[in-house]
């Protein structure tokens, strides 16, 4: 309430970047409003703001109410390759650094579909109408060592999103995903001994056998 009010009082256009990285007492809804009354914001860090991480939904409500937004920063968690995770990653303020796949909940088919992790390629790797840029080129992080080895069709996903020049990931991990067949572990390498941009690749414990 107290940033809604500070915000409010302010000339609209007056504030043109607003940090509020760590803000635990805050709420996404609040930071919302406040949006609402500042909507020439330029610049917005949300980084682990309140309890829990962002939806994407939450991110398309403040991206809705900020005309002029050109860099978003925030931590944000979704179930699968959802359409407003999509929706979010064509935006072009949203320039996603880290990707990581969590493990699926104990007892819920909560794994991604093999459809999700196409779609979720094609989103990073299509670039947006205007020009510029797609999304997969700000990437410079991606861990699929969180997923407990649960996440079917990780090396396919991984070769398709380093393949090509736009992908300047630096940092990959693939400990402990579960083992793939010969022609993805094939088109994995293809596409590393293509890549001019990695600097650290972390396959520890994982499944991948001498053949």
């Amino acid at each position: 309430l107290l940033l809604q009010l500070t915000l409010g009082r302010l000339a609209r256009g007056l504030v043109r970047e607003l940090d509020i990285a760590g803000c635990d007492l805050l709420t996404k809804s609040a930071v919302t409003r406040a949006a609402m009354a500042q909507r020439t914001i330029q610049r917005l860090n949300g980084t682990n703001v309140g309890v829990g991480s962002w939806t994407p939904e939450q991110l398309l409500r403040v991206i809705a109410a900020l005309d002029d937004l050109r860099v978003l920063t925030a931590d944000c968690r979704s179930l699968g390759a959802s359409s407003p995770l999509l929706r979010l990653l064509a935006h072009p303020a949203v320039r996603l650094r880290k990707l990581v796949l969590h493990k699926p909940e104990s007892g819920a088919a909560l794994e991604p579909a093999a459809d999700d992790l196409v779609s979720l390629t094609a989103a990073l790797k299509r670039k947006p109408p205007g020009g510029g840029d797609a999304p997969v080129a700000s990437l410079r992080e991606v861990d699929l060592g969180q997923s407990g080895g649960g996440l079917r069709g990780a090396f396919e996903f991984v070769a398709a999103l380093l393949a090509g020049e736009e992908c300047r990931v630096q940092k990959l991990a693939l400990s402990g995903v579960r083992s793939a067949s010969v022609e993805a572990l094939a088109a994995l390498g293809a596409a590393l001994d293509g890549n001019r941009h990695l600097e650290q690749l972390s396959l520890g414990c994982n499944f991948i056998s001498a053949e």
